[in-house]
């Protein structure tokens, strides 16, 4: 944890004036000093995320928002399987490469808390009433004089590395090397900001596609003698206007068989390439899967409704028993 000088103590946020949130407007580049994402995160797990942990000031230093953005880092990583594979330097910067993404973090870290729901999930009860008051709530409502004096991004004043600013923090400086790794699929995902026409609805964001191509060339098939079968399988990939993906295993071993296409909103899941059912219904499927960038594997998701979070699935095995005409010649002997 960094030195907590110079930010909101327990013992002085008494006699501070209520804090107050501003607005957040844009997603990815209000949330650049991390206060609106760490307040969040109190909301839901008052217990984990105390919110005399979170650095919010009237105007927020450099440091004060690195505190902020390490703050939410590592509680995903400790608690959320490792949801945040940001560097810190792109979400302080709101760096193009992970807008894609980052709304599927965001859309994870609803489905952790409102899906699955862990034990330290513990939502606050708010009280209209009492919300006026400072003393019964932290964070006073959102006033105009409030937003209007939100520091602007530090964007405009990047020095050429916050490397010197992390040095207080040795759980984020001796895991520098790291950074690189865990934002290797969201650095990826977009290359420049959209330029579309400021009436036309920019595309949905919200996809794996990066992800699965990850897990294919890294895990799956990853290796020569896999090449030609995995090549095959990104040129479908890309000839499908489907934003989701699910990789479909033989059984708990993660053994890879399929590739499918998913559609959240019809809940379609239609195949692409590889063995088995041509279309897999909710019933069918038997456990869920995430795959970790970092870690290069798969992780099974305690849960049992499927969401865009969910990388790859298992079907029950008898389906596999009953498709013998999509089951290879040498399984059967």
């Amino acid at each position: 944890m960094c030195n907590p000088q110079g930010r909101y103590r327990k013992e002085d946020s008494k006699a501070r004036s209520a804090l107050r949130l501003p607005l957040v407007d844009n997603i990815l580049k209000d949330n650049t000093d991390g206060c609106a994402l760490a307040a969040l995160l109190h909301f839901y797990c008052p217990d984990a995320v105390p919110l005399e942990d979170i650095c919010i000031k009237e105007t927020m230093s450099l440091a004060d928002s690195l505190y902020n953005l390490q703050l939410i880092q590592e509680f995903c990583r400790e608690n959320l399987s490792n949801c945040c594979h940001f560097t810190l330097e792109d979400m302080l910067y709101a760096s193009s490469t992970i807008k894609s993404n980052y709304l599927v973090f965001m859309a994870e870290l609803f489905w952790w808390c409102e899906v699955v729901k862990p034990s330290f999930v513990r939502p606050r009860t708010l009280n209209t009433k009492a919300s006026n008051s400072s003393q019964s709530n932290n964070m006073a409502p959102i006033t105009k004089q409030n937003l209007i004096h939100r520091p602007g991004s530090p964007e405009q004043s990047r020095p050429e590395s916050t490397e010197g600013f992390l040095s207080p923090c040795p759980s984020v400086s001796g895991n520098g090397e790291n950074w690189e790794l865990e934002s290797t699929t969201s650095s990826a995902a977009s290359n420049t900001e959209y330029t579309g026409p400021k009436l036309y609805k920019e595309p949905s964001a919200k996809s794996n596609k990066y992800i699965i191509q990850n897990a294919l060339a890294h895990c799956c098939l990853a290796g020569r003698v896999n090449e030609g079968q995995k090549n095959k399988i990104l040129e479908e990939m890309e000839k499908t206007e489907a934003n989701n993906f699910l990789i479909l295993f033989r059984d708990t071993g993660c053994q890879f068989r399929s590739l499918y296409s998913y559609y959240p909103e019809a809940e379609e899941i239609n195949k692409l390439a590889g063995i088995g059912p041509k279309t897999i219904t909710p019933k069918m499927i038997e456990n869920l899967y995430k795959y970790s960038s970092d870690k290069k594997q798969f992780s099974k998701i305690p849960a049992k409704t499927m969401s865009a979070s969910v990388d790859a699935i298992t079907i029950y095995s008898h389906l596999w028993q009953n498709k013998k005409q999509n089951t290879p010649k040498k399984l059967l002997k």
